[in-house]
C-alpha cells in the first residue's frame, strides 16, 4: 500500500503553482486547478492555491474549439485572458506571465505544472 503525505506546512499555507503554457492543456487544466482551490477553501484549508501562469503566445482562430478559447478572445494574450476569466469567476487573485520559460528559469514554488502543447516547444525548452 502506498502511503501519500503531503508537508506539513502545506496545510497552514497557500500552495504556490506554477503552470507553464495556457494553450490546449493549460486551458483545460487552469478551471480545475481554480476549482481545486474553491474546495479546499470551503473544506477549510488556509489558503488555498496561488498560481502563477507563464504563456507568451495570443488566442488564434485555430485555437477557438481547440482550445479553451472564444471568437472574442482572439488576439489577447493567453495568460492573462484565462488568469483574468478565473479571477473573475473564481474569485482567485492568480497571476499571469506574458513571457517564454526555458530551461534556465528557476521558480521559488511547491509544483511547476507544464502544459506546452508540442513537442518541438519541450525540446526547445530543455536544450537552452
Amino acid at each position: 500500500m502506498i502511503e501519500h503525505c503531503i508537508p506539513s506546512d502545506m496545510t497552514k499555507r497557500a500552495w504556490s503553482i506554477v503552470v507553464v503554457g495556457a494553450g490546449g492543456t493549460g486551458s483545460a487544466l487552469l478551471p480545475n486547478l481554480a476549482r481545486l482551490h474553491h474546495a479546499m477553501l470551503e473544506l477549510g484549508h488556509p489558503g488555498g492555491i496561488e498560481c502563477t501562469v507563464y504563456d507568451d503566445d495570443i488566442v488564434s482562430e485555430t485555437n477557438v474549439g481547440r482550445q479553451g478559447f472564444y471568437p472574442v478572445d482572439v488576439g489577447q494574450a493567453k495568460a492573462t485572458l484565462l488568469v483574468n476569466r478565473l479571477n473573475n469567476l473564481m474569485g482567485t487573485r492568480w497571476e499571469a506571465r506574458v513571457c517564454r520559460v526555458d530551461s534556465r528559469d528557476r521558480f521559488q514554488c511547491d509544483m511547476v505544472i507544464g502544459c506546452v502543447d508540442t513537442r518541438r516547444w519541450r525540446l526547445l525548452s530543455r536544450l537552452r
